[in-house]
């Protein structure tokens, strides 16, 4: 089973030194997620984006896995032992 949320509402691009900071949208595809599903303990997995302002790809990338990375009610989910961990991918980053 797995399940998706649709894009985020981008934010507005901000500046730092002069420069724009530009907004990504970000597809990650998580998988290995071992979650109890009202009584039913199995691995799923979900699609989702973030939307983040980088000032290139590979740090919007690095930020929308952190996002991921540091969301408890996720943390609160997840079953997995440490020697089975979830796993997250980006499939695409596409500039706003």
């Amino acid at each position: 089973m797995s399940w998706s949320d649709g894009p985020t509402t981008p934010v507005s691009s901000r500046t730092l030194g002069g420069h724009v900071v530009p907004n990504y949208r970000v597809q990650i595809d998580g998988q290995n997620f071992l979650i109890d599903m009202d009584g039913a303990v199995d691995k799923y997995g979900f699609i989702t984006w973030r939307v983040v302002q980088a000032a290139e790809p590979h740090a919007a990338e690095k930020a929308a896995v952190e996002m991921l990375r540091n969301d408890q009610s996720l943390h609160r989910l997840t079953l997995n032992d440490p020697g089975d961990p979830p796993v997250m991918d980006v499939l695409e980053i596409e500039e706003l």
